[in-house]
């Protein structure tokens, strides 16, 4: 994602999205916010399903010398807790001298999956590194030929130089006012497709690592013709070249298969395995080759092939690589041959314990860990080794917070639970003599610790521990934006596991901006490493501004006991589509009253709807026990409601002159309301 933000003093001295180049003077700025936009992003990326999605944030943000302080906020709000968790990737995670770009897609799924490039005040130095071609021309020929001599040399077009790492093809074509250019995007967009079929049916995509285009339209088409908005089609279609895809199963006897499948198998299929800490120019190197139209090549091996090699302090043991066309061995971007690689971790070359975990709860990490399952082994067994766990936070070994675990003497079979004092990934290691196995589990695993519940009236914030973290905690809810309320805090007691902090409506202003809530220990009472969860960060959104108003703006005589009146709903919080609130009436005159319905089938009509983007549909006047037609619900329809949208309804009313009528409104959320008493005239 190419995002750009700039420091701006015209809209509340922010952050915000802006396009361009950044010149003296106000940039070109929207209205959009980086904290909202870096929000949206994270939510998204940690939703379940996503978890083998690779986000590369290419970033720009200028003037950041303007407010440094906003900048940090925003940083240890949204990336910088990423970062904290491991969850993005950095340079010092990769081989030396070894850019990402030089990485096979299956050693960068092995890795933290989020991407981040230019932005180095939060994030560090860049772990990617990139170039390619750019054209910005107008048809698919100019474009061709303009990006044509850079990648046949593999150079980028800025700098002329070798690009060894990932390539990146633009092929903007962009609707200048000149002659010598289209003028409708609609006519633009086809274009695109001779530079990419071009691209695709010479065979020079090899090793391309990303393809940038503009107004990409409908990738399903307009009608059956593909070419009209070919850039989703082709990109599946360079996704699915023939890539050799590798794989490594356990044996019987601390041995591991390595398979390479090639989806194009006209020519032989090439694969070898090296330790990592010799790399390629190991003298244990082996090598494997199918015969020709083969789909593919297998091969065992087993620590013995590799004498004098042990794993890599990270545990990872030997590289697997296999090559369609050329040698596996090529360096990137040297030849046409299209590799993968992949890692295999030292572990299976070792008898192993059998070792698993599923959280019990935010805190607590039930494990167990049985060396009873290998060949000849029994539940008990003589000696001194004893079965031994260690559970630490994963990004540091070396954390006050780990915790060594040790079964009794001749027991082979250790449970145990291990709890956190924060929210972050645990790794567990267990051992007996020279066998190990080792699992992580992601913070992601645990039920989270923070959490939002709703009754009808207000929203709360919910801080759920577990038993063992004992001392007082602290739960409190600021917001990030300039000159925001003072934080909502309560505090929680030893003998408690769970805190609960309402947030009443109106406490924080209208608006769209971040709010970060946090549930932390507290040193002074006594925990010298207090439990901290993981930060919830929300939209103000949803937050109610207020409750859910309701009034009668004015009622006619219609003749007889009939009046049409009018009723005014205003809401206090966003409403998804298909929400369904309730609309009741109250005659407080004698005799009957409510709404007419004098065919059984008419209802309330909407007749001014602000915010909603389409009208909300109320359903038929609905009759009480007693016969009388009293309520009605109204139906949000598609794109919801957002907080602050007012529906006005037209309604028939029956009652007599001179009476009250109340009528009442409630919200899923956002309670009831009841309107004031208006007289029928």
């Amino acid at each position: 994602m190419d995002l750009r933000f700039s420091y701006w003093d015209g809209n509340g001295k922010d952050f915000f999205v802006f396009h361009g180049t950044d010149k003296p003077g106000n940039p070109n700025a929207s209205y959009l916010r980086m904290a909202k936009v870096l929000y949206d992003i994270l939510v998204w990326i940690n939703q379940p399903g996503h978890e083998r999605e690779i986000v590369w944030l290419g970033m720009d943000v200028y003037r950041e010398s303007y407010d440094l302080t906003q900048s940090k906020t925003i940083c240890d709000g949204t990336l910088g807790w990423e970062l904290t968790q491991g969850k993005v990737i950095q340079s010092s995670m990769l081989p030396p001298n070894t850019a990402l770009s030089d990485m096979s897609m299956n050693e960068i799924w092995a890795l933290p999956r989020i991407i981040v490039t230019g932005w180095s005040s939060c994030m560090g130095n860049d772990p990617m590194t990139s170039g390619g071609a750019y054209a910005d021309k107008c048809t698919g020929e100019q474009v061709w030929d303009t990006i044509q001599p850079e990648l046949q040399a593999r150079k980028d077009w800025a700098t002329g130089e070798l690009v060894t790492g990932a390539y990146a093809l633009d092929i903007q074509a962009t609707p200048y006012s000149d002659k010598l250019c289209i003028q409708t995007i609609r006519q633009l967009a086809p274009e695109q497709f001779y530079s990419l079929f071009t691209l695709f049916s010479t065979g020079a995509a090899v090793n391309i690592g990303a393809v940038a285009g503009d107004f990409l339209g409908d990738p399903a088409g307009e009608g059956s013709d593909p070419t009209n908005w070919p850039i989703v089609q082709t990109a599946l279609q360079l996704n699915q070249s023939p890539f050799p895809v590798l794989s490594w199963t356990t044996k019987p006897g601390a041995s591991v298969t390595v398979s390479c499948n090639n989806p194009n198998f006209s020519s032989p299929t090439k694969m070898v395995v090296y330790p990592v800490v010799q790399g390629p120019q190991s003298p244990n190197l082996k090598t494997f080759t199918s015969g020709a139209g083969s789909p593919g090549v297998q091969g065992s091996v087993s620590s013995s092939d590799f004498s004098g090699a042990g794993p890599a302090p990270d545990g990872s043991y030997l590289v697997a690589a296999c090559a369609y066309w050329g040698s596996p061995l090529d360096p990137p971007g040297s030849s046409a041959a299209e590799i993968s690689r992949i890692v295999i971790p030292h572990y299976p070359f070792v008898p192993y314990p059998d070792l698993a975990a599923t959280p019990a709860d935010p805190v607590n990490l039930p494990f167990t860990c049985s060396f009873a399952t290998q060949p000849g082994a029994s539940a008990n067994a003589s000696g001194t080794e004893t079965v031994q766990v260690t559970a630490y936070p994963t990004a540091d070994p070396l954390s006050p917070d780990a915790q060594t675990f040790d079964a009794p003497a001749g027991q082979l079979t250790l449970q145990a639970t291990y709890s956190r004092r924060g929210s972050y990934g645990v790794q567990l290691d267990c051992a007996r003599g020279g066998a190990s196995n080792g699992i992580p589990v992601p913070d992601s695993a645990f039920p989270p610790a923070l959490t939002v519940r709703t009754n009808q009236t207000h929203r709360f914030l919910y801080c759920d521990r577990g038993s063992q973290v004992k001392g007082l905690f602290t739960l409190s809810l600021a917001a990030i934006t300039p000159n925001a309320p003072t934080p909502l805090s309560v505090t929680g007691f030893p003998d408690k596991i769970t805190a609960v902090l309402t947030v009443p409506p109106d406490y924080f202003p209208p608006g769209d901006y971040l709010l970060t809530a946090t549930c932390v220990g507290n040193v002074s009472s006594g925990e010298t490493h207090p439990w901290t969860a993981t930060p919830l960060t929300l939209s103000s959104s949803q937050i109610a501004h207020r409750e859910v108003s309701a009034e009668i703006t004015g009622c006619s005589a219609q003749g007889g006991n009939d009046y049409a009146c009018a009723l005014q709903v205003t809401l206090g919080a966003p409403l998804a589509v298909n929400t369904v609130f309730s609309v009741g009436i109250q005659y407080l005159g004698s005799g009957n009253g409510g709404f007419a319905n004098p065919t059984g089938g008419d209802k309330p009509q909407v007749t001014a709807f602000q915010g909603c983007q389409v009208p909300p549909l109320p359903s038929p006047y609905l009759a009480d026990g007693n016969g009388s037609y009293t309520r009605y619900d109204v139906n949000i329809g598609p794109g919801g409601c957002p907080a602050g949208a007012v529906v006005t309804f037209g309604q028939a009313v029956m009652g007599a002159g001179a009476a009250p009528i109340t009528q009442s409104v409630t919200v899923p959320g956002l309670g009831a309301i009841t309107t004031t008493p208006v007289l029928l005239p």
